[in-house]
């Protein structure tokens, strides 16, 4: 049900922009913590090569990330005017859905200047809505923030995201290993074992389509997280039909670069399970944060990283960038992390995204992307 409802149409309704909600401290929300088409930026677009890419990096100012959470929507209200009708709409279903952004995705991607914001594919895309809800978990909703009692209000919220189904299809039983060590390990396919690795739950910002919500509330019981790489690898080593790892989330190019290499140095050695051939990392990071490529302190280390993996491993590597609308990789940030990516790393982007009512469902969105 999140899932229909979140591509729903987001149209006003009457009578919530005089009303006013304070975000409660919440413990559990999220604390600092076809087939696939390749991706190939040419022409005009392309970047020039040699020095010259260099040079471009060398110029950019060093930024540090710094997520923008529910708490923050009021600064990004005052910065960008057009977001003050909807907070009472964002804060409150963001009590519900996590809500998280990115600097570089709020100010970059975002047309604030639109003349119906809530109808901009990139606001819909982050900016949670309480219209993702059915009637009934809405009336809840705001019957319990309306008599103002947190503790009431915390149980509402609780009530209706075990109503959500925080995972669909059984994916917490049926797909995981049954050991105790393999926490953040799904099976689903003979050839794919999936790996979460615990670090890497978090994202720079979080999709409104995303089914993996549960992810990021704060509720271990619902969390898969891989705490350690060793007891996956001694499962890999008992599975030789396992030829392809994914790496999920969450997103693990949030990881420190240290981090991400307890997963994959090991495989830049070729005789180091030689039964895994491909090496795919999901992220997000080429819409919401391209600088983890180009400028954070450890970009170069993580582009040296999966050049090992490729060049020296002999692994195929793929970043894939669930791209779903052509202005994510038409900045310049995002072309420069491309860039890298497939002149430095020599990693394969690839791309797979969900159509989206309101973002990307229309044909020529898809073909401004292809």
């Amino acid at each position: 049900m999140f899932r229909q409802k979140a591509h729903e149409a987001h149209d006003e309704k009457p009578g919530h922009e005089e009303h006013t909600i304070t975000v409660l401290a919440d413990p559990r929300l999220e604390t600092k913590q076809p087939e696939p088409k390749p991706i190939s930026i040419s022409g005009a677009d392309a970047l020039p090569d040699g020095p010259n890419v260099a040079v471009l990096l060398d110029h950019q100012p060093t930024e540090r990330y710094k997520a923008i959470s529910l708490q923050a929507v009021d600064k990004v209200a005052e910065k960008h005017p057009a977001l003050k009708p909807h907070l009472y709409d964002v804060k409150l279903a963001g009590m519900v859905f996590p809500f998280k952004a990115s600097p570089y995705y709020v100010d970059e991607l975002i047309d604030w200047d639109a003349e119906d914001l809530r109808q901009d594919p990139f606001y819909r895309l982050v900016f949670p809505t309480l219209d993702m809800l059915d009637d009934s978990h809405r009336t809840m909703l705001e019957e319990a923030h309306a008599e103002g009692d947190p503790k009431k209000l915390i149980q509402t919220v609780e009530q209706i995201r075990a109503d959500l189904n925080p995972h669909p299809a059984g994916q917490k039983l049926l797909n995981a290993p049954k050991e105790d060590t393999l926490t953040g390990v799904q099976h689903k396919y003979s050839e794919t074992v999936l790996v979460f690795p615990a670090a890497g739950q978090t994202c720079h910002a979080y999709c409104t389509y995303c089914f993996r919500w549960a992810q990021f509330i704060g509720d271990d019981e619902l969390r898969f997280a891989q705490k350690e790489a060793n007891s996956l690898f001694e499962y890999l080593e008992r599975h030789e039909e396992v030829s392809d790892i994914l790496m999920t989330g969450g997103d693990p190019m949030v990881m420190k670069t240290r981090s991400l290499a307890q997963y994959l140095e090991p495989f830049t050695n070729p005789s180091f399970l030689p039964h895994i051939k491909n090496i795919r990392i999901g992220t997000r990071s080429l819409s919401f944060w391209p600088q983890r490529f180009t400028t954070d302190s450890d970009s170069d280390e993580v582009i040296e990283l999966l050049r090992r993996v490729r060049e020296e491993g002999g692994r195929h590597v793929a970043i894939m960038a669930h791209l779903g609308h052509v202005r994510e990789i038409s900045t310049p940030k995002a072309k420069q992390a491309i860039d890298r990516l497939q002149k430095e790393a020599f990693a394969t982007i690839r791309s797979q995204s969900p159509v989206m009512r309101g973002i990307n469902d229309d044909a020529e969105v898809w073909a401004e992307v292809s």
